[in-house]
Order: C-alpha cells, then sequence, then structure tokens
C-alpha cells in the first residue's frame, strides 16, 4: 500500500494542471460577462430612445381647446383689446369702439 502511495504522491507533484483548458474557462466567462454588459448597455439604450421620442411626441401635440372648452384662438379678451376704427368727432378723433364715449355721444376733452 505504501508503493501506491509513493506513486501517488509523485504523480501529483510532477503532474502540472493544464492550463491551456484553465486560460479557456477564463476567456469564456470574460466573454459572457463582457456580452451581457453590452446587452445591458443596449437595452438601457433602447430604452431611452423609446422615451425621447413619446416626449417629442406628446410635446408637438396639442388639444386644440384650451380650458373651459373655448376652442384656440382669439378670446373675448383678445378682441376687445384691438384697436377699432377711428372715428372723426368734432375735437379730434378716437377709436369708434371706446366703451368711456359711446358712437353718437358728444366728445369730451380730457384736461388734467
Amino acid at each position: 500500500m505504501s508503493e501506491l502511495r509513493e506513486v501517488f504522491e509523485m504523480v501529483t507533484k510532477q503532474a502540472e494542471p493544464d492550463l491551456d483548458s484553465w486560460k479557456q474557462q477564463e476567456e469564456r466567462q470574460r466573454r459572457s460577462s463582457r456580452n451581457r454588459k453590452l446587452g445591458a448597455l443596449v437595452v438601457a439604450a433602447a430604452i431611452a430612445l423609446v422615451a425621447v421620442v413619446v416626449v417629442i411626441q406628446a410635446g408637438g401635440e396639442g388639444t386644440g381647446t384650451q380650458p373651459g372648452g373655448q376652442p384656440t384662438g382669439t378670446t373675448e379678451d383678445q378682441r376687445s383689446a384691438r384697436p377699432g376704427p377711428i372715428v372723426p368727432t368734432t375735437s379730434g378723433t378716437r377709436p369708434a369702439s371706446d366703451p368711456r364715449h359711446p358712437p353718437g355721444s358728444p366728445s369730451r376733452s380730457t384736461g388734467a
């Protein structure tokens, strides 16, 4: 039995581990890790691209209505703020839509 032990010890001391297969295993692990990271990066980039497209599309589209159901365009305030045609009067000219002096009323000069 001691001879078998001596032979076993000699063989294990002389035998070197197979470095080629060890290097191949390390290379497979590195490649797998690299591919996994690259795949995660591609997925993250695709999600970011989709998010940008959604934001751009949502920002470019309007509903066409304003709160309260008013259509887009001029509002009552904007229409009343527009200057009307100038109407000649005896003391000068004034806008025809001046609410302080309705048409047909005598003009008053403001002297302050």
